[in-house]
């Protein structure tokens, strides 16, 4: 029979697990606590779904009656000497240098003010907010308190009332920072209440290592300590996008095998984005505008999403929430009327718009959302405003966007489709070369002894994505020392 947990208990272990998830490689640190955990498989390293894999793991934990096992191993990898010296295994340790820290910040009234604006910022989407704030939390405690279908600003204060009075502000404000790390308002505040879970895009620690030759594009590593193994021409796109606006195509689209790395491009696009914001010379924005950023992903993978849902969650990303026109039509009729009003804006300044959208479709039913899309892509290519506008569509059906250039004679040339395969043994090897040259002098051994220690921990009796997986997570492991 399995262990039942208190709430309280349960809650603990659900922060711990967060941390875990946030920090460290958590298929490699449960092979360490031998049987049963050793053997468990459910572990996913997909930041949007670390939520559900904290409460499979507990539940894994609580059947397989080895939660204590599980929360001694938490308690050591804290560090704790009296948690260390209970610990039944020698699991490897995870330090978590944002669990004392961040716990440790004194809240005032202000900060809560500041938080709940940063949070009315995303947009007024209720279903979207909770799944951040669950996602965020990693379990239902304070989000089963929140009356969802309140105004955004009632909703907002709720939500950072409980989470203050669960001790769980400084989690809240984690996982929101990990979800939506490129919104200004909340990147303003945590930079200015939680400095120690702020990663500047440029400077910060763990944020960014450049290759020898100092080019910002040539990034290995970008926030949240995503290895950036080198694609190319998919680089040389991105630089052509920034450094040559006029003549580069202003729709991307990217597909390839899954798991093969499509969506973490998102990240160096994201990183590069917000190093123009800040006035990096290389990618700053040419002229007078500034760069407006959208992401367009599920928060929850395989949810039946509307055009309404792209809609709102597009103009709150780009801060024109309050513009969304009323939805009096049908769905086509009302996307063309967004369309049209998307139009408006980019014609009202000089603003540069990034809009990465990342298999937002994929469902019965998804047409409408494929035929905005399309509409998106009409704007980037036909339009006046097209030279300020930039697509890029990670695993979107080809055959829309190729009836569309024929039945428009669109120009090829505004268009770039790049395929993303697996990693190799020459890829890795190039990083590591990479990698070594930008530690320069600091460098504690060669390219080759680097890639060695990777390929030594990688399963090569597996292929595909599990393959893929097994190299990204042998990179995580090796390179940790450095960051």
């Amino acid at each position: 029979m399995g262990v039942i947990l208190s709430a309280e208990r349960r809650r603990a272990l659900a922060t711990s697990l967060m941390l875990v998830g946030l920090e460290g490689n958590v298929p490699q640190w449960l092979a360490g606590l031998g049987p049963p955990l050793d053997g468990y498989t459910g572990w996913q390293d997909e930041f949007e779904k670390i939520s559900a894999n904290v409460q499979r793991l507990l539940a894994f934990a609580q059947d397989q009656s080895c939660v204590e096992v599980l929360e001694a191993a938490l308690q050591a990898s804290g560090g704790t000497d009296r948690a260390a010296a209970a610990a039944p295994t020698a699991a490897p340790a995870l330090t978590h240098p944002l669990q004392p820290q961040a716990q440790d910040v004194v809240v005032t009234q202000a900060m809560k003010d500041d938080l709940a604006a940063a949070i009315k910022s995303f947009g007024g989407d209720p279903d979207v907010l909770k799944q951040l704030a669950q996602s965020a939390l990693g379990d239902m405690v304070v989000v089963e308190r929140v009356a969802w279908q309140k105004p955004i600003a009632e909703v907002a204060a709720k939500l950072v009332h409980e989470a203050e009075g669960e001790g769980t502000l400084w989690q809240l404000v984690a996982g929101l920072y990990r979800q939506r790390s490129t919104n200004t308002a909340l990147n303003r505040f945590v930079r200015a209440s939680y400095p120690m879970l702020y990663q500047d895009p440029v400077e910060g620690r763990t944020a960014v290592k450049w290759a020898v030759n100092g080019s910002i594009f040539d990034a290995l590593m970008v926030a949240r300590r995503t290895p950036m193994v080198d694609r190319q021409p998919v680089r040389q796109t991105l630089v052509d996008l920034f450094e040559h606006p006029d003549d580069a195509p202003t729709v991307l689209t990217i597909d390839g095998p899954p798991k093969s790395g499509k969506s973490y491009l998102s990240s160096l696009l994201e990183f590069l984005v917000d190093t123009g914001s800040r006035g990096h010379p290389q990618t700053a924005p040419r002229g007078s505008g500034q760069y407006r950023y959208a992401l367009l992903r599920p928060v929850q993978r395989g949810r039946v999403l509307s055009v309404g849902d792209a809609a709102k969650e597009l103009f709150s990303q780009l801060g024109w929430k309050s513009l969304l026109p009323v939805q009096t039509k049908a769905d086509d009729g009302w996307a063309q009327e967004v369309i049209f009003e998307f139009r408006n804006q980019l014609a009202l300044g000089n603003d540069i718009v990034w809009i990465v959208a990342d298999r937002f479709w994929g469902f019965p039913q998804d047409l409408p959302i494929i035929d905005f899309i399309v509409g998106l892509a009409r704007e980037a290519t036909l339009m006046g405003g097209r030279r300020k506008l930039r697509l890029v569509l990670i695993d979107f059906p080809s055959e829309p966007l190729d009836r569309f250039i024929e039945d428009n004679a669109a120009q090829q040339a505004q268009f770039e489709r790049l395929r993303i395969d697996w990693l190799t043994d020459a890829d890795v090897r190039a990083y590591c070369t990479a990698f070594i040259g930008a530690l320069g002098a600091a460098a504690p051994l060669k390219p080759e002894a680097l890639f060695d220690k990777i390929k030594g921990q990688v399963d090569t009796g597996c292929s595909g994505a599990e393959l893929q997986r097994s190299w990204c997570t042998a990179l995580k492991t090796a390179l940790t020392p450095y960051w």
